[in-house]
């Protein structure tokens, strides 16, 4: 990521400012977004956020993750026109 910018040093200081203030729910979308999930445990590490905090909202995240393609999976299968339920 730090290719396509012209001050990485900014992005890395405003990700701290951003995680450490808003502790820990940018880590609730962290599996949604591509690229930032794999930031999420060194940003929470920077912040200083405890271990049980980061394992709650971490367990939150990848519930919310099922959820999110779970739901986006059965809705994809209802509107599939092959599938057995299509026509209700």
């Amino acid at each position: 990521m730090h290719r396509f910018t012209l001050d990485p040093d900014f992005h890395d200081r405003r990700a701290k400012k951003i995680f450490a203030r808003s502790v820990g729910y940018p880590q609730l979308v962290a599996e949604l977004v591509l690229g930032l999930d794999a930031v999420a445990a060194p940003l929470a590490k920077a912040s200083r956020s405890s271990r049980l905090h980061f394992l709650v909202f971490n367990a939150a995240s990848a519930g919310l993750q099922a959820c999110v393609y779970g739901g986006l999976g059965y809705l994809f299968w209802i509107a599939w026109p092959l599938s057995p339920f299509a026509n209700r």
